[in-house]
C-alpha cells in the first residue's frame, strides 16, 4: 500500500491514491475494494421519515419560484413598461408564498413528530433564511394590489419603485439563505448548515449576492425620469392604500428584524430566541389589526363616521369572544391578550365578508387565507401557553398520577426486524384508555441512542411522550437526558435551565488555527423559588459535571451541540444501590389545541390556491399586442 499512499503537508491530512493499479493489486490478494473502504453511512435517522423527504424539494421549488419575481421586475426595468408584469407578478408571487409556505411547515410538522421537544419552531438560523423571503413574498403581494388599483387612475400607479425593489429582494434573500447554509458561516450556530466548502463557493455566492442587489438600484437609476412620475401614494390614513402600506411595512419590519437575529453569527455572536419572540409579537400588535381593519376601508378615503359603524358590531363580537378565552385559559399576558383578540377579529371580519360574496367563491382566497392565518396565530398562542409537562420515571407495571391522569409502562417489544425497541405506555382517564408507543435503539449510523416520541392526536389536544431513557438491574438510578438553551428541564421538584454557551472572545480565531479552547455552559437549577448557578466546561471530561447535593444527583455532560443542545448523564446516588425494576423515563406533554396550527396552515394554503387560479384567469383575458 505503501506505493499509493501520499501526503498533502499543507492540510496536513494522508491520502490513498484510487487507481486502477491499486484495485488490480487489491484483487490479486484475494481482497475487494469494499474490504479497505469504508461505505457511506446512508442518511442520518432523524432524516428517515416521510415529511422529510417532501420538505426540501418543496423548499428548493419556492426558492427556484422566486427567482419569477426578479425576473419580472427587471423586465419590467428592461421594457420600461410598469402595467401588464403586475398581474403576472401577483400570479407568480401567490405561488411563491404558497410553496414556501408549505415547505416551511411541513418542515415544522417533522421537527414536532420527530424530535421530541414538542414544539415546530426553533428559530433556527437556516429555518429563519426560509422565511424571511416568504415573509417578503407576502409584503409583496400586498403592496401590488395597491400599485395594480392605483393604476385605474395613474399609468405607473403608487409604490412602483417598492414593488420592483421587493420583487429582487425576495430572490436576494433565497441566494443570502444559501450563502447562509452553503458558506459554512453557520457551522458553529445552526444544525442545518454545511460545513465549509472552500474559498471558490463562497466567493460565487457572495458575487451573485452582490449581484444581484445591485442589479434593481442600477434599473431604477437608469429609468429614474420614468419612475419620479409615479403616482404618490394616498396620506389619508382612513384608506385601504394606507393599511395595505403600513401593514407590509411591519412586516418587512419583522423580516428584517429575523434577518438581523439571523445574521449574528457571521459577527461571532448569536441572539437569544426571546429577540425572536419579543421583537416579532411587538410588532405583530400593530400588524395584525390591520389585516381586518384594511377590509373596512375605501381606497383613497373612507369617512369615520362610516368607518366606525362599520367596526362597531364585528369589534363587539371579537371582544365578547375574546374575553371569554382569555378568562377560561388564564391568559395574563397582555401581548398575547392583544394577539388573541386581533385574531378573532380577523376572522369575524372576514366570515363577513365571504358571507357577501355568496357563490363567487373564486374572490374568497384572500379572506379565507386570512382567516387561516389568525386561526394558526391563536393555535400558536394558546397551544404554546396552555401546554403542560412533566418527566416521569415509570417503573413496570406500577402506575405514577401526572395530571390527573395515571400512566403506566406496561413492557416493551421489538419492532422493524428487531432493529428498535416500542415502549408501551397506557394512558388513563377516566373510563378513556390510550396506548402510547415511543421508541428508542442504537443506531448504526453513529452508535448512538436514537430517541422517537409518539404522539396521540386528539381533536382538542395531542398527547406527547417522548422517551428519555430506560434502565434496568445494575443502571437504575443513571438516565440521560437532552437539554435545549433557554427552555426548563423539570426533573422532580427541580427546574434545571441550559441557559447559554460562553465562548471565549478569541474562540473564531482559535477555530481557525486549530487550538484548544473551553467551552463553558452556564446552567441554573431553581428549587422553591430559590436558584443556584453552575459554570461547566463541556469539552473537558474533568470540568462537564455539577451536583445537586440535596438530591444526591450529578449531572455529567455527555454530548453537546453548539446549536444549542447538550445531553447529560444524570446519576441518582441514592438509587443507584437499590435494586429496581426495570424502568422507562419519560417526558409526558399535554398539547392542547396544537391542531389550530396545522389547520390554520391548511386554511391558509387553501386560500393561496384560490388566488391563484384568480391571478391565473386574469393573464388569460390580458389583451396580446401584435
Amino acid at each position: 500500500m505503501q506505493n499509493f499512499i501520499f501526503q498533502d503537508k499543507d492540510a496536513g491530512k494522508t491520502f490513498v491514491k484510487i487507481s486502477e493499479e491499486l484495485i488490480n493489486t487489491i484483487k490479486a490478494n484475494g481482497l475487494s475494494v469494499d474490504n479497505l473502504i469504508i461505505q457511506g453511512k446512508g442518511l442520518n435517522p432523524l432524516l428517515q421519515n416521510f415529511w422529510m423527504q417532501i420538505h426540501p424539494p418543496f423548499l428548493f421549488l419556492g426558492f427556484a419560484l422566486a427567482s419569477t419575481q426578479f425576473a419580472f421586475a427587471l423586465g419590467a426595468l428592461v421594457k420600461n413598461e410598469y402595467r401588464v408584469w403586475i398581474k403576472f407578478n401577483l400570479m407568480w408571487a401567490s405561488a411563491t408564498a404558497l410553496i414556501l409556505l408549505l415547505g416551511i411547515m411541513i418542515g415544522g410538522y417533522w421537527a414536532y413528530g420527530v424530535l421530541g421537544w414538542g414544539g415546530f419552531w426553533a428559530w433556527d438560523p437556516v429555518e429563519n433564511s426560509s422565511l424571511i423571503p416568504w415573509i417578503f413574498s407576502i409584503a409583496l403581494i400586498h403592496t401590488l394590489i395597491v400599485q395594480r388599483y392605483s393604476q385605474i387612475e395613474h399609468e405607473l400607479g403608487s409604490l412602483t419603485r417598492t414593488n420592483l425593489i421587493l420583487s429582487v429582494f425576495t430572490f436576494v434573500l433565497v441566494v443570502y439563505s444559501t450563502f447562509l447554509t452553503r458558506s459554512g458561516v453557520l457551522s458553529e450556530a445552526s444544525v442545518h448548515s454545511f460545513g465549509d466548502p472552500g474559498s471558490f463557493v463562497y466567493s460565487v455566492l457572495l458575487i451573485f449576492l452582490l449581484g444581484f442587489a445591485l442589479s434593481v438600484f442600477v434599473g431604477i437609476y437608469m429609468r429614474r425620469k420614468t419612475l419620479n412620475n409615479q403616482q404618490v401614494l394616498s396620506q389619508n390614513i382612513f384608506s385601504r392604500d394606507m393599511g395595505l402600506f403600513y401593514g407590509s411595512m411591519l412586516l418587512i419590519g419583522a423580516g428584517l428584524a429575523t434577518l438581523f437575529g439571523t445574521s449574528s453569527p457571521i459577527f461571532g455572536s448569536s441572539v437569544d430566541l426571546i429577540f425572536y419572540n419579543q421583537i416579532n409579537s411587538l410588532l405583530a400588535i400593530f400588524m395584525v389589526p390591520l389585516i381586518g381593519l384594511s377590509l373596512y376601508l375605501n381606497w383613497k378615503d373612507t369617512p369615520i363616521k362610516e368607518f366606525t359603524k362599520k367596526i362597531t358590531f364585528t369589534g363587539g363580537i371579537a371582544v365578547l369572544i375574546s374575553v371569554i378565552i382569555i378568562y377560561f385559559a388564564g391568559i395574563q399576558n397582555i401581548i398575547y391578550s392583544i394577539l388573541l383578540f386581533t385574531s378573532i377579529f380577523i376572522i369575524v371580519v372576514n366570515l363577513e365578508f365571504i358571507f357577501k360574496f355568496n357563490k363567487n367563491f373564486i374572490l374568497m382566497g384572500g379572506h379565507i387565507a386570512h382567516i387561516g392565518f389568525a386561526i394558526f396565530l391563536i393555535g400558536a398562542i394558546l397551544s404554546g401557553l396552555l401546554s403542560i409537562s412533566e418527566t416521569v420515571d415509570l417503573p413496570k407495571n406500577k402506575s405514577q398520577a401526572v395530571f390527573n391522569k395515571k400512566i403506566t409502562y406496561l413492557g416493551n417489544e421489538t419492532i422493524d426486524d428487531g432493529k428498535k425497541y416500542a415502549f408501551n405506555v397506557k394512558i388513563e382517564e377516566g373510563e378513556n384508555i390510550l396506548i402510547s408507543k415511543p421508541v428508542m435503539y442504537i443506531s448504526d449510523y453513529n452508535n448512538s441512542l436514537i430517541r422517537e416520541p409518539d404522539i396521540l392526536i386528539g381533536a382538542l389536544r395531542d398527547f406527547y411522550i417522548s422517551p428519555l431513557g430506560f434502565t434496568v438491574g445494575d443502571n437504575a438510578g443513571v438516565k440521560e437526558i437532552d437539554l435545549k438553551k433557554g427552555e426548563p428541564y423539570k426533573l422532580g421538584n427541580k427546574e434545571i435551565l441550559f441557559e447559554k454557551f460562553d465562548l471565549p472572545p478569541d474562540a473564531m480565531q482559535k477555530m481557525m488555527n486549530k487550538e484548544p479552547f473551553d467551552i463553558r455552559a452556564k446552567m441554573k437549577v431553581t428549587s422553591n423559588g430559590t436558584s443556584k448557578n453552575f459554570d461547566i466546561v463541556v469539552n473537558d471530561s474533568l470540568r462537564n459535571s455539577f451536583q445537586i447535593e440535596e438530591d444526591g444527583l450529578t449531572f455529567k455532560a455527555n454530548h453537546f451541540d453548539v446549536s444549542g443542545t447538550i445531553e447529560f448523564v444524570v446519576t441518582d446516588l441514592k438509587n443507584t444501590q437499590e435494586a429496581k425494576a426495570e424502568t422507562l423515563s419519560v417526558e409526558y406533554r399535554e398539547k392542547p389545541l396544537i391542531n389550530l396550527v396545522w389547520s390554520g396552515i391548511f386554511l391558509m394554503s387553501l386560500g393561496f390556491i384560490i388566488m391563484l387560479v384568480r391571478r391565473f384567469r386574469e393573464i388569460k383575458i390580458l389583451p396580446h399586442k401584435k
